[in-house]
């Protein structure tokens, strides 16, 4: 019964062991070769041991083994690859001291413990690949070794010939390749081959080496231990939940940043989610650089890259899968939430491999090419040959390729872009944020001379605009500079923390253009740079009046764009200098929760006080897709949590619903207040197209915003009824933005004295006693002043 037990136990330890050692980054090969070695090891320390003593060796170094394990899943790099050999060696000598009689050699409890070893990795293989292959390999090659293992000195039972065991280690190595394969796509039964595999193995290597029975039976239970504990795949990080798992590809939800991972192992492939722009920006760039039936190839991923290229529908995409499994994990990608839509219309890849798909092409048949992953360790678009092929294939278009600042491991980026200048004569890097885009041709792409985007489809502009870009001023503006081959190893030597320090030491900077007064990109970064000041600012105020009441100011500020995360929200409830809140402590810790649910566990020590709201659960979590635009405008109104979630999370997606609703008619009074702190000049000139037809261009103003550019849609109510110049007038009082003046000017000389009257206040806040005004004087005096207000215009920068 004790040995019945200590395999069970070791089976389940096996198996996290197994699970652990994929997590780890290092080569799987290394780390089999190395654990079997420990086990060998193992083996020989519980047979040096006295007989009376070989017991508790065999429970201590059980127990070594089991804390090994949860140390190395904990852990990552060179600390995981130690913790893995320790826990192998351990038990390795566990399994050989808890099946192998005790009058046995040396030999037989090494091989029991490479047996085991062998086991927990039959049940544990659970996807192709040629790391797969060549681990059966080994393990076949260690089955047939340890089942012909010959026991001398044992008397119990008779002894299996070297061709029994022969024969049994082949038909448990065919098992164990054949589940190997099949596991990805039949799950249930993959699993139920590898137990039979392992189960087979386990007991032809406890026959051959104590010629007993009862071993086998052990086995047996063993592998379905094994089969069962090693397959979920647990979130590596607090915060996070597995929505898919495939073997060693998982799909995590990041509750704190509303955002779906593509893991293997430790590695993050693909990240989708609001605070991601990389899939909009290459799509961005591949529809300025193609042209109508252009084709499109898109190499890996969970097709989310495919359709940002194929939004309008006019360009032809082809997708490719580079892991055969990749369907049963595209379906957790579907939606914009952590629950899967019932229905995915994400493009279908065929499963070819990124080589395979590249040489299949002749020179030239694809006019873009954009790889769908990131760089990862391994990864074949690393490799300068996969390379020269996509240039080969791509031979006078664009080849972009992914970057994470903040995710990519340094050294698979910085092998990226070492191997990319390598073969392209051009490469730019086009960043958003922390995400970039390595942009690959033969010759410079000239930014600036792209049509006007103003006629894509409306699919198309505002995929642009989710990436923050509204021409191609601002994709000019976006790119940190060209990548110098010469250079280039000179910058990566510096060995940046991040992968996006890395992309700006070898980027060629350019001299910055100055941002025009409409830019969206310009706008963007403005506002990330304020609101990353904030943050800062709140994580130092002390928790006392004054801190609260600071808080509360700093929060003020950015009420006009909704206090767009979760820090300012809470600071919404804290008490001002005159003792009044924004908002109470129960909706401010609920809107806080549905932008970062875990914003708890980095708070500010001002914000620290703020009671939970029930458990913590965001108002997003139970998200599958986002209603139709008609029902977006009705739930993403208003101040509950459900809507200043949606709009801090889709800001694009609730500005698109609200601009297609005002061609219907006027907004209601919350919507058009969601509108505003939406807008920004991409925002407002969709909104000036869907207003003009109708001639109701005077709703623009309740959406214009204090310190955005004004329309130049707008100038037209100048020039328009009484009522429209009077709106425009009141709208004009109190801002201070150049672009106001040529209407200001118009203003001066309207007809009607009332305007002129708000035209001379809008005037002193314009230019505070620079122009000499009186709405009732002369109209010579009053053309001469609105002469002063153009030209101070013209002379403004």
């Amino acid at each position: 019964m004790g040995a019945a037990l200590a395999g069970g136990v070791l089976a389940v330890g096996a198996a996290n062991l197994a699970r652990a050692a994929a997590v780890a980054p290092i080569a799987p090969g290394l780390a089999w070769a190395a654990g079997a070695a420990a086990a060998l090891v193992g083996g020989g320390l519980v047979r040096v041991l006295p007989p009376a003593r070989r017991s508790g060796g065999a429970a201590a170094l059980l127990a070594a083994g089991v804390a090994a394990v949860a140390l190395g899943q904990a852990l990552a790099g060179a600390p995981a690859a130690v913790a893995i050999a320790a826990g192998l060696l351990a038990l390795g000598g566990a399994a050989a001291a808890a099946m192998a009689p005790a009058s046995a050699p040396a030999r037989t409890h090494a091989a029991i413990a490479v047996g085991a070893l062998a086991a927990a990795a039959c049940a544990n293989a659970s996807h192709p690949g040629e790391e797969t292959l060549l681990g059966a390999g080994v393990v076949a090659a260690l089955l047939a070794a340890a089942a012909c293992a010959r026991v001398r000195g044992c008397t119990a039972g008779p002894r299996p010939t070297w061709r029994q065991g022969a024969v049994v280690a082949g038909t448990a190595s065919a098992l164990v390749a054949g589940a190997a394969w099949l596991g990805p796509w039949f799950d249930g039964l993959g699993v139920l081959v590898a137990a039979f595999a392992s189960a087979a193995f386990a007991s032809a290597t406890a026959t051959a080496a104590a010629g007993r029975p009862l071993p086998g039976v052990l086995a047996l239970a063993c592998a379905l231990a094994v089969a069962q504990a090693g397959r979920p795949l647990a979130p590596a990080l607090p915060g996070e939940r597995v929505l898919a798992a495939v073997g060693p590809d998982a799909a995590v939800f990041v509750r704190s940043r509303h955002e779906r991972q593509w893991r293997v192992g430790a590695a993050v492939r693909e990240a989708v989610g609001p605070e991601r722009a990389t899939h909009s920006v290459a799509a961005t760039i591949v529809r300025a650089a193609t042209r109508a039936g252009d084709r499109v190839l898109v190499l890996g991923g969970s097709g989310r890259q495919a359709q940002a290229c194929a939004a309008g529908g006019d360009r032809v995409v082809d997708v490719v899968d580079d892991r055969p499994h990749a369907a049963l994990v595209r379906a957790a990608f579907a939606g914009d939430g952590p629950v899967a839509p019932l229905a995915s219309d994400l493009p279908a890849g065929r499963a070819l491999g990124v080589a395979a798909a590249l040489g299949a092409l002749p020179a030239g048949s694809r006019q873009a090419i954009v790889v769908g992953v990131l760089p990862t360790p391994g990864a074949a678009h690393l490799h300068i040959d996969v390379q020269r092929e996509l240039a080969r294939v791509a031979a006078g278009g664009l080849v972009l390729q992914p970057i994470a600042g903040d995710l990519d491991d340094v050294a698979a980026a910085a092998q990226l872009c070492a191997a990319a200048a390598a073969v392209f004569p051009w490469l730019a890097i086009v960043a958003v944020g922390d995400d970039a885009v390595l942009v690959g041709a033969a010759t410079a792409w000239p930014w600036r001379e792209v049509a006007d985007w103003r006629d894509w489809s409306a699919e198309a502009r505002w995929l642009a605009h989710a990436a923050h870009l509204g021409d191609a001023a601002d994709l000019d503006a976006a790119c940190l500079g060209v990548v110098d081959a010469g250079a280039l190893p000179r910058a990566l030597a510096a060995a940046p923390s991040t992968a996006g320090g890395m992309l700006a030491a070898v980027a060629v900077a350019r001299p910055p253009a100055t941002p025009r007064a409409d830019s969206l990109f310009a706008a963007w970064t403005a506002q990330q740079a304020a609101l990353a000041a904030a943050r800062r600012r709140l994580a130092g105020l002390p928790d006392d009046a004054d801190g609260r009441a600071e808080a509360s100011a700093l929060a003020a500020r950015f009420l006009p764009i909704g206090a767009p995360c979760a820090e300012l929200q809470v600071a919404l409830a804290a008490s001002g200098r005159d003792g009044v809140a924004f908002a109470t402590p129960m909706a401010a810790a609920r809107a806080a929760a549905a932008l970062d649910p875990c914003w708890r566990r980095v708070a500010p020590a001002v914000l620290a006080w703020l009671p939970a709201a029930g458990d913590e659960v965001g108002a997003l979590e139970d998200l599958a897709a986002l209603p139709p635009p008609a029902r977006l405008v009705e739930v993403a109104a208003g101040d509950d949590a459900h809507a200043v979630g949606l709009r801090v999370r889709f800001p694009s997606a609730c500005a698109a619903a609200f601009v297609a609703a005002l061609v219907s008619g006027p907004l209601p009074p919350p919507a058009l207040q969601a509108l505003r702190q939406l807008a920004d000049p991409f925002v407002l000139r969709e909104a000036a197209a869907a207003l003009a037809p109708a001639g109701r261009l005077r709703e623009l103003l309740g959406a214009w915003r204090g310190g955005l550019p004004m329309p130049p849609e707008l100038v037209a109510l100048a020039h328009g009824s009484g009522d429209d110049r009077r709106a425009l007038a009141v709208a004009l009082t109190g801002r201070r933005e150049p672009t106001c003046a040529l209407a200001l000017a118009e203003l001066l000389l309207a007809d009607e004295a009332d305007v002129r009257g708000i035209a001379a206040i809008a005037l002193e806040h314009q230019f505070p006693g620079r122009v000499a005004y009186d709405p009732s004087g002369p109209l010579s005096e009053r053309r001469a002043a609105a002469a002063r207000v153009r030209s101070l215009h013209n002379r403004a920068p």
